[in-house]
């Protein structure tokens, strides 16, 4: 998973109902906790960016038209969440922007701010077709409008995508033949799918889900390790252990507003332990669209981004090719899996020995589209990515001491490992997705970034039979109590290390500061490294 952190062109999500929004509050406005007694009335302001780091000046907002023309989906005038999400901007936009005595009075400011966050409570219930409480506080509010966060995004609750994104083949979806309500490890055809991918040998010592009775992950589960559900063609009921994700949020959350950050999420209750908390929805685009859009990104201050590239996909696509063989007709499936492990590892070496190779002079000739297609980590703004990228990579070059082990091969194991590594990246480059939650979204788009964080993501697949297209799901590292702020690592940290070491290298022994892109970090965790790459 990596992170620079659809509807379907006939206007239907992967999952999740679809139904009228209800422009009337609810009927227990107690429900929805909004401290708005101070308000101000309100100024106009730059719109506040996901990301709990010091954001770049914006020039544009998500609701301008330029912004929004990005996507075809939701440049469209004839969607009707569209239409919705366009009154309820122009709603909020003329609150922000429009003088008005009557919000002179306090109280009365207090009031509109109070409704606005009741109308944005029903919105949310209204798009989950769910009753699930979600509450809404702001300590810090800057006028009537700034009673809700904003309407920057069309809410969804899966995938969804244009017509330039193919859909998947609905004969890759498979079911298990299971016909109890709960499913056997030992026979269910989804549990032995989960151990194809099984690289820890986790599935298999402890052959049980992924998941315990409570819907809470197993403790064995670590980060980033596949998950495959059972799904509409399997024979088990909604009853089953291996259904949780498909169930949707369970927990109840909490936007609130941050004077330095703008809004986040927090729990509203005590959190168990490895809890599912949601799935990072949003627009499925080609990587090439990704590119295109974040340089429009730029401009409003902050991206949301995933790019779609779990170990699984590596592995499963190395499977077919082999499996096409002639050689691989005749291998059992284990051994398939025991050839496609010892391709991966020649992959491995051979993209290490390529970033050996990288040199300044080769660098200066780099633009930043180049860079941003040769070294995609999306754990940044892809322009700053691309940037932070050039650099590291020429230092990587001179001061990287460790063995190139691509070198001690036979020859014979370097040309297969340069041929896989070719193959896949041209399989990469026809297939793979990146998740943009930036116009599309739920509320996991502002979950911010933390040093210290109580969620991570994990790969599910459930309806979806292509391994290029899991959905990145949040689940709880740790008990979270209540008020606790819901957050993840923008960046992981044995990278952010491994970049503080190198910048720190080159400052002394070159005694100039680098150019890299970073933003100040605003986390307050214990361990907080001072800023977070951009």
């Amino acid at each position: 998973m990596t992170l620079d952190i659809g509807t379907q062109h006939r206007d239907a999500s992967v999952s999740g109902p679809s139904s009228d929004l209800s422009p009337s509050p609810p009927s227990s406005p107690g429900l929805v906790s909004t401290h708005a007694a101070a308000v101000s009335p309100a100024p106009a302001r730059k719109p506040t960016t996901a990301s709990n780091a010091a954001s770049t000046s914006a020039i544009l907002s998500w609701s301008d038209e330029k912004v929004k023309s990005c996507s075809s989906l939701r440049a469209r005038k004839d969607l009707r969440r569209n239409l919705e999400v366009d009154v309820l901007q122009n709603i909020q936009k003329a609150l922000r922007t429009s003088p008005n005595p009557f919000f002179n009075d306090p109280g009365a400011a207090a009031q509109e701010a109070l409704r606005q966050a009741q109308i944005y409570k029903a919105w949310i219930q209204d798009q989950e077709g769910s009753s699930l409480e979600v509450a809404i506080v702001n300590d810090h509010p800057q006028g009537p409008a700034d009673g809700c966060p904003p309407y920057d995004f069309v809410w969804v609750n899966g995938y969804v995508h244009d017509d330039t994104i193919p859909p998947s083949d609905p004969s890759e979806l498979q079911g298990c033949d299971c016909e109890d309500d709960a499913c056997n490890p030992a026979t269910c055809k989804c549990f032995q799918k989960a151990v194809r991918f099984d690289t820890l040998n986790i599935y298999k010592e402890s052959k049980q889900f992924a998941y315990n009775a409570d819907g809470t992950l197993q403790d064995m589960m670590v980060p980033t390790y596949p998950i495959f559900e059972c799904n509409s063609k399997c024979g088990c009921s909604s009853a089953c252990t291996n259904r949780v994700v498909q169930k949707g949020r369970r927990v109840e959350i909490e936007f609130f507003k941050h004077q330095h950050y703008g809004w986040g999420v927090r729990a509203r209750h005590r959190i168990k332990r490895h809890t599912f908390i949601g799935i990072y929805s949003g627009e499925l685009v080609s990587d090439a669209e990704a590119d295109r859009r974040a340089i429009v990104y730029e401009d409003v201050g902050s991206t949301y981004h995933f790019t779609i590239d779990p170990h699984p996909i590596k592995l499963e696509t190395m499977r077919k090719r082999l499996a096409s063989s002639p050689e691989g007709r005749t291998m059992t499936e284990e051994q398939l899996m025991q050839r496609v492990n010892d391709w991966t590892r020649l992959m491995d070496l051979y993209q290490a020995h390529r970033e050996h190779k990288v040199t300044a002079k080769q660098l200066k000739e780099f633009n930043d589209r180049q860079i941003v297609e040769a070294k995609r980590k999306g754990e940044w703004s892809r322009r700053w990515q691309a940037e932070l990228e050039a650099e590291l990579a020429e230092w990587e070059a001179r001061y990287r001491e460790e063995p190139d082990n691509y070198l001690s091969l036979e020859p014979e194991d370097q040309a297969r490992a340069e041929d896989l590594s070719l193959f896949y990246e041209d399989q990469q480059e026809a297939n793979e997705l990146t998740v943009d939650g930036a116009l599309h979204g739920n509320f996991t788009r502002f979950f911010n970034h933390s040093c210290d964080p109580n969620l991570a993501t994990w790969p599910v697949w459930i309806e979806e039979g292509s391994i290029w297209r899991p959905f990145f799901c949040f689940f709880a590292l740790r008990n979270i109590e209540a008020g606790d702020e819901l957050n993840f690592s923008y960046t992981s940290a044995e990278e952010v290390d491994d970049m503080v070491k190198r910048l720190n290298q080159i400052q002394v022994e070159q005694g100039t500061k680098p150019g890299t892109k970073r933003m100040k970090c605003l986390c307050g965790a214990s361990n907080c490294r001072g800023f977070v790459f951009g």
